[in-house]
């Protein structure tokens, strides 16, 4: 039987009053799991940043002056968990929990691969969203989907029940890839024209993206001790 292999775990504050347990996989230095993973098999990430966020908002207010330009964000709940570790690799990924000693059997937040291999079930959750049929009378092209890791970010023209329809598209797609379990009700949120996504705030009607007051607070907090 493999040695079981002990790392750290920590707990990080998230959004309002929930905690995430951050497994430490980079201690300790030099010698931890992240040192000795093989990040050369690891799939390729080709995520879509901020930019084409606003590509497509440019280009769907060209396209569609006299519509409004509506954005819709959609969640994964669990994320990396839904993506198993190997048996045999899952010696690796242990931690203690005061007198009990836990083997992690899925992806964790911490390991420098859970992003990578959870890029494939997300990239299929975007497939199969774009791939649904979504005609309507102003804006007869198919769905488009920009996701980075487990946020999906969906932007439609107002017309008729596309955004409607959109919304069950996505939902059914993470449903068929991962199971029911994996749509985060709660952070879906509904279609308007100002909503908030990979940390930027975005205004579909004015066409302009903005940082947040509370990012630009924390960046100067933290560049204050460099002064």
């Amino acid at each position: 039987m493999a040695s079981i292999y002990i790392s750290p775990i920590g707990v990080v504050e998230k959004d309002g009053t929930d905690i995430r347990v951050i497994n430490d996989y980079s201690c300790p230095a030099g010698a931890s799991i992240n040192d000795y993973s093989n990040r050369t098999n690891l799939p390729v990430i080709t995520y879509n940043p901020p930019g084409d966020i606003a590509r497509r908002i440019f280009t769907l207010r060209q396209d569609y002056p006299d519509a409004r330009i509506l954005l819709m964000l959609g969640d994964v709940a669990g994320a990396f968990w839904h993506v198993p570790i190997s048996a045999d690799d899952a010696h690796m990924f242990a931690f203690v929990l005061e007198e009990y000693l836990v083997v992690d059997l899925a992806c964790g937040f911490g390991w420098c691969g859970s992003p990578a291999w959870y890029f494939l079930p997300g990239t299929l959750i975007n497939g199969l969203y774009e791939d649904t049929p979504c005609p309507s009378t102003t804006a007869p092209r198919s769905l488009t989907g920009l996701f980075w890791c487990d946020d999906h970010t969906c932007i439609e023209p107002e017309d008729g029940l596309r955004c409607f329809r959109a919304n069950l598209a996505l939902r059914r797609a993470m449903a068929t890839v991962l199971g029911p379990k994996a749509i985060n009700t709660r952070k879906f949120t509904g279609w308007q024209e100002q909503g908030r996504a990979l940390g930027l705030i975005w205004d579909t009607r004015a066409g302009i993206v903005t940082i947040p007051v509370d990012k630009i607070v924390k960046a100067q907090n933290q560049g204050s001790p460099l002064r």
